[in-house]
């Protein structure tokens, strides 16, 4: 393999350095973007995703090399968790993104060939969407280059189990996920399905009882947090598995504090600490790959909902973006 080269960019997630999959090695991460929305069933916009994704880390990046520097104290101080580190990005290139087009079948396999190659140089692929549709292509890619037990965790208001949807067929955001499972290329008992909506369609429930399926409300996440409720039911779905697929779809949030993303109706949602909580957990999982899917940045021109996806994404990565220092002597009477 060659070796990617050093240089930074603006246009690229956390200014990372760009890289090909044949550049990448085993335990790198491959950023690429999939600016999909050909399925998108509710508001459009998830094409714009991955460029204001990109656009929200630059400051985390800058920020970091900032605080990095000797006469800035030369790290950080978490003074809740009373702990210290420093900024240290490694190891994560970005890929830029999947060309597409109005061809559903050719856009599913360009997907599945660009997010295979970066599994099959053995680094983990970290897409950045972009409609739901996605994740079908993207497991498909990582379970065809990386055979294996896979789990699977979705995060979102909706199972993602329909049959099919009116007029959009068998192959889109709301059926991904059935796909996937009648295909063979997860199993439904090691599928956790986290933080939707208390009312599901019929069709879909039976689907989960027949298969053995876990789902989550997000009442119970209320009721009794997200690292009761998940983790419990991740280390399930992983006994005896080689690893995780995460997808994470920003409209299992609130809309009124995660306004952009297509889907209108989910008033009460997770919270972005809920979320962020969740990302911290699957940080310190062994992750095949991730995905962060339904955001649509023109229905939030305030870019606070693009910078929660960043704020995900790098929660996810925290293991490779800092490492730790000795934290400082507590001043007298601390």
């Amino acid at each position: 393999m060659g070796q990617p080269s050093p240089a930074v960019t603006g246009d690229t997630f956390l200014r990372s350095p760009r890289a090909t999959a044949a550049e990448l090695s085993p335990g790198d991460v491959g950023v690429i973007g999939v600016g999909h929305e050909l399925t998108k069933i509710s508001r459009p916009g998830t094409a714009y995703g991955p460029r204001a994704i990109r656009e929200a880390s630059i400051m985390a990046d800058w920020g970091g090399e900032l605080y990095a520097a000797p006469d800035l104290g030369n790290g950080f101080v978490d003074i809740v968790q009373r702990t210290a580190y420093r900024y240290a990005r490694r190891g994560i290139y970005d890929l830029g993104d999947v060309p597409l087009g109005p061809d559903l079948s050719i856009n599913r396999e360009r997907i599945r060939a660009a997010v295979g190659a970066i599994a099959k140089a053995g680094a983990m692929p970290m897409t950045l969407g972009g409609d739901h549709f996605l994740t079908h292509p993207t497991v498909e890619g990582v379970v065809d280059s990386d055979p294996g037990t896979l789990a699977f965790l979705s995060v979102d208001m909706h199972m993602d189990l329909a049959l099919e949807v009116p007029e959009f067929g068998t192959h889109n955001g709301g059926t991904y996920l059935r796909r996937l499972i009648v295909e063979g290329k997860l199993d439904p008992a090691r599928v956790v399905i986290f933080g939707t909506e208390p009312r599901v369609f019929r069709e879909e429930w039976e689907f989960v009882l027949a298969n053995g399926i876990t789902v989550i409300p997000a009442a119970s996440v209320f009721e009794h947090g997200v690292d009761a409720t998940l983790a419990p039911a991740l280390e399930k779905a992983l006994d005896g598995a080689d690893g995780l697929y995460a997808t994470l779809d920003i409209d299992a949030g609130a809309r009124s504090l995660v306004p952009g993303t297509g889907n209108q109706t989910g008033a009460i949602g997770l919270t972005p600490t809920h979320l962020l909580q969740i990302c911290s957990l699957i940080s310190r999982l062994p992750l095949k790959g991730v995905d962060l899917t339904e955001l649509s940045p023109p229905l939030d021109p305030s870019g606070s909902t693009a910078g929660l996806a960043a704020a995900m994404l790098l929660t996810v990565l925290r293991p490779r973006l800092y490492e730790p220092m000795e934290y400082p002597a507590e001043p007298a009477g601390a």
